[in-house]
């Protein structure tokens, strides 16, 4: 896949979608001239019973002033594509456009389009024959679930210093907007190496996953998450509700990850 100098490839690859209803085990960071591309893994456990769920093959797209896009491609252990999601940012880091799409359900949602007074979101569950659309109002300072890592990488000081932040958190699949609380937990060790945790709280997901927490672990030294406890953005097709997973952005595999992964470079594979 190459990349224009002047548009980014998530921005691309989402206006497509939105107009339509082995590697190696570190990241792979290609630069295309001002943007640097970077390939990663997540590595999905169900919290309940610990059985691997997903591989997340991520893309990014970072330019000199933050995260442009990403792409996510997720697969089951046996290799099979389930889901897609495009995200671009370039609007707005923290709320961006973007559209999920689980084939094993079916299922779809997303947000449109931004504008300062209005956000136009849509959902499909497996029992709708077309998208259910809305224009919803546009919160200050609203977060949405793609963008919160960036949201909390921004307030990274604030929130390490033992200060809880509240957040408008939009939810494309409730069409919604409720209060959100980060807050800051214990430190801890993962891998050898020590961690900044976060507990983010939300009355929106009570319908979803009986209002569980997200806990996040971060890098202490390079404030890279590491891993993410909570809500998915993936149903399980038995039930048609979020699984809660772990998921693990180690550097190396797991040692009980499917011993043949999905091709890093997901979106070039054929």
């Amino acid at each position: 896949m190459k990349f224009p100098s002047t548009v980014v490839a998530a921005t691309l690859l989402l206006g497509a979608a939105l107009g339509a209803p082995a590697a190696t085990p570190t990241p792979n960071i290609v630069v295309h001239e001002n943007v640097q591309i970077q390939h990663f893994y997540g590595y999905a456990y169900d919290l309940e019973n610990g059985k691997y769920r997903y591989t997340e093959v991520h893309e990014r797209q970072v330019g000199s002033d933050g995260m442009l896009g990403e792409s996510t491609h997720y697969y089951a252990p046996d290799g099979t594509l389930i889901a897609t999601r495009m995200v671009d940012f370039s609007g707005d880091p923290f709320l961006p456009r973007f559209r999920l799409d689980q084939l094993d359900t079916p299922r779809s949602v997303g947000i449109t389009k931004l504008t300062p007074q209005h956000i136009d979101a849509f959902r499909q569950s497996p029992k709708d024959k077309t998208p259910e659309r809305q224009t919803l109002q546009h919160t200050a300072g609203a977060v949405a679930l793609a963008g919160l890592d960036n949201f909390i990488r921004a307030h990274f000081a604030e929130l390490q210093n033992g200060k809880p932040v509240s957040v408008p958190l939009f939810s494309a699949e409730t069409f919604d907007t409720r209060t959100a609380t980060i807050s800051r937990l214990k430190n801890g060790v993962l891998d050898h190496h020590a961690t900044v945790r976060f507990k983010v709280v939300s009355s929106s997901w009570l319908r979803l996953v009986k209002g569980q927490p997200i806990l996040l672990s971060y890098d202490a030294a390079s404030q890279r998450l590491v891993e993410y406890r909570g809500m998915s953005e993936l149903d399980a097709p038995h039930t048609h509700k979020p699984y809660t997973v772990r998921v693990s952005y180690a550097r190396t595999p797991p040692a009980d990850a499917p011993a043949k992964l999905p091709p890093l470079e997901a979106a070039d594979a054929p």
